[in-house]
């Protein structure tokens, strides 16, 4: 197996070049406290970048979510996809979709090419060859329509990669070729890197090993020096780690695979990471490090399986497999070849169903089951002449010259024999693995010249940095006065905004008492004035009536006033103060009443609220407990006080005789309820019928 990066730009990468600050620090101690204060500032910038990427994320998903149905919701579902594809492959498709389906719906033409090659690149990691054939082409179609030559060349490397996974190799070098000559034309060094890998792929399926290095090489080079994609530098290394390991040069194999994982794990990439780990097993296997080949192996295939990367999880699979065939566990091997073969089956993969069928024919060689034995051997024989696999056709004539020297009918084994021997003089393996070294010796000394020329061009940067050392110091130095005095000016404002706060809040408070004292206070006291005039000229039973609407107008005052003092009290803004007060004004009206009642609550002891809300709370509370007790004619009522996440939710119901609601729609008390519960951005709803009782429910929102 051999990586390939997706040559849709699925996701920008950044280099960052740091020169040396030696000559800082020979400045004297305050360079030295400058330097550490940018250094401490520096420290803070993954912490920075981190959570500005997290608040991107979440206002990409507002905008996701808010449905505008626009070119701004495709391009965010597009970054959505490029954020997902490093570690969910099939969320990132999802992303895809929908971009896809928004775009030809408000017929947005611009972004459909690039959604069309990747919808095919993630249909492809997923095996499903057709499917991502039919996007690419349409990819093709359109760009060429719109003149995008990007997008067609990508939808020309992913045609060719599904053709090598169909082993069709002249295929996959045409559309390789086309895409090649886009690339060249517009300069695209990118694109060239990874058509160079591309075809490295190539060359490894043909056997070709030497070609395949040097197509590896070319794309390292340009990554070295013009490129700077970590990700498809790491692709490239760990495809060299891989022609090191069919050469024999385990050392330089590890190396290579260890550096490119290194690269991927620095910038979590988890399709190499993936496949390094695989390679690993690999390497580890050959050296007969089984334990530690084994963990590779599990490691890749448990990321392929999250993935939905069912391609390479087969040749994981046949993998393990080798694992435990090696150990001589026949029976999990053969499992494991079986996982194998029928996600080969399922993603017609020819090429990788030959090795699969001749691993199984050697299980059951070594089983001693010869029938099943010889039908795989001759499988994967008969697969790799149609797909023209020398290698596979080779091994499958060396299993089934074993078995048929195991079954003693030597004439078929020496004919097997003879037909794997001439295969492999064929290959020509000495010759390949000979200029394979000259190559990557050549890679080699290349770096190391690249190597020198940067550190020359670093020296000549340091030489001129000497003479602008003193205006970058004091840009910084003016920089950080500039800094700590905006910052002053924000703290400044930042404690004017809360004093100004403070006082709105106050002048708020002090509104709504003198609004309550007029409405309420005002009001009753200008009623018991005149019944105190009225009963003075009154005599007998009269006069006594006036007394005592005088004395129920007081009490109202009095209650009224209790409960505006207590509204303001800031002792009172827990929800358990709310909660006594209450379960105090219920227990008294309830008990005269001989009605019985529960009340439950489940609210948080730390929840607290403002004046209005505690006020209003109450005052709906106190309302409707009066009216149950005055009118329902209930032997009980339930309360119950439930807080669900940002929402206070208070429920009022009892058995009573209920009324029609039509009846009351435009009653003082409901009226008075619902104006209470829309002052504090609440709602009221009633649910009563004659003979059902009544349903009140206030929903408060508190954060």
């Amino acid at each position: 197996m051999n990586l390939s990066i997706t040559p849709h730009k699925l996701l920008s990468t950044f280099t960052l070049h740091d020169y040396p600050l030696n000559t800082f620090v020979r400045r004297g101690i305050a360079l030295t406290v400058l330097s550490f204060i940018i250094t401490v500032g520096l420290s803070q910038t993954a912490m920075v970048d981190s959570l500005a990427h997290q608040a991107k994320y979440d206002s990409a998903l507002q905008i996701v979510q808010r449905h505008t149905r626009d070119s701004m919701e495709v391009k965010t579902l597009i970054w959505l996809a490029n954020y997902s594809f490093k570690k969910d492959s099939r969320l990132s498709f999802r992303y895809f979709r929908e971009a896809l389906q928004l775009s030809e719906h408000i017929q947005y033409r611009k972004k459909i090419p690039l959604l069309y090659n990747n919808l095919g690149q993630l249909h492809q990691e997923l095996g499903n060859y057709d499917s991502s054939l039919i996007f690419h082409r349409q990819a093709i179609t359109l760009g060429l329509t719109i003149n995008d030559s990007h997008q067609v060349s990508d939808a020309y490397q992913g045609i060719s990669s599904i053709m090598l996974w169909r082993a069709k190799f002249d295929s996959a070098k045409l559309y390789l070729a086309k895409a090649q000559a886009i690339s060249e034309k517009n300069n695209d060094f990118a694109g060239l890197a990874t058509i160079y890998n591309y075809r490295g792929n190539i060359f490894v399926q043909e056997g070709n090993n030497a070609e395949a290095l040097k197509q590896y090489i070319l794309s390292a080079q340009l990554q070295d020096s013009l490129v700077h994609d970590p990700i498809k530098q790491a692709t490239a290394l760990a495809n060299i780690g891989n022609i090191q390991y069919k050469m024999g040069n385990m050392d330089k194999a590890i190396r290579y695979t260890q550096e490119a994982q290194l690269l991927a794990l620095k910038n979590d990439f988890g399709k190499v990471l993936a496949y390094t780990s695989q390679q690993l097993g690999r390497i580890y296997r050959k050296q007969k490090k089984f334990n530690e080949a084994l963990v590779e192996y599990k490691k890749a295939l448990a990321a392929y399986l999250r993935m939905g990367m069912q391609k390479h999880a087969a040749e994981t699979y046949l993998g393990i497999g080798n694992i435990y065939f090696d150990v001589s566990d026949l029976k999990e091997a053969q499992n494991q070849y079986t996982f194998a073969l029928r996600i080969c089956k399922k993603t017609y993969n020819d090429q990788l169903m030959g090795i699969v069928y001749s691993a199984m024919g050697s299980s059951c060689r070594e089983l001693k089951q010869y029938d099943r034995a010889l039908s795989f051997g001759d499988s994967a024989r008969i697969i790799g002449k149609r797909i023209n696999d020398q290698y596979t056709v080779m091994d499958a004539y060396e299993i089934l010259a074993e078995i048929s020297e195991d079954q003693h009918q030597y004439k078929a084994a020496l004919d097997y024999y003879q037909q794997f021997s001439d295969l492999k003089d064929s290959l020509n393996e000495a010759g390949n693995k000979s200029e394979m070294q000259e190559l990557e010796m050549k890679y080699q000394n290349e770096k190391k010249i690249t190597e020198i020329e940067l550190l020359k061009s670093a020296q000549t940067l340091q030489t001129f940095a000497l003479s602008r050392q003193r205006l970058i110091i004091t840009s910084i130095i003016i920089a950080l006065i500039l800094v700590i005095a905006i910052g002053l000016l924000l703290v400044n404002r930042y404690r004017i905004m809360n004093r100004a706060k403070r006082l709105i809040e106050i002048e708020r408070v002090r509104n709504t008492i003198a609004r309550d004292l007029h409405d309420d206070i005002g009001s009753t006291l200008s009623s018991i004035n005149i019944l105190s005039q009225v009963g003075l000229v009154e005599k007998g039973e009269n006069a006594q009536s006036y007394l005592q609407r005088i004395g129920d107008q007081s009490a109202r005052i009095m209650e009224d006033m209790s409960d505006i003092v207590w509204s303001i009290n800031p002792h009172n803004d827990s929800m358990s103060q709310v909660i006594i007060r209450m379960r105090e004004f219920a227990t008294e009206i309830f008990e005269s009443k001989n009605i019985d009642y529960h009340f439950s609550e489940k609210v948080e002891a730390s929840l607290t609220l403002d004046a209005d809300k505690r006020k209003n709370l109450f005052l709906i509370f106190k309302e409707t407990i009066n009216n149950a007790a005055k009118y329902s004619n209930a032997s009980k009522i339930e309360i119950n006080l439930h807080q669900y996440d940002h929402t206070l939710a208070m429920h009022i119901k009892d058995n009573g005789q209920g009324f029609d609601e039509l009846t009351i729609t435009t009653g003082n008390g409901l009226r008075n309820l619902r104006e209470r519960a829309k002052e504090i951005n609440g709602k009221v709803t009633l649910k009563s019928g004659i003979g059902n009782g009544t349903e009140i429910e206030l929903r408060l929102p508190i954060a």
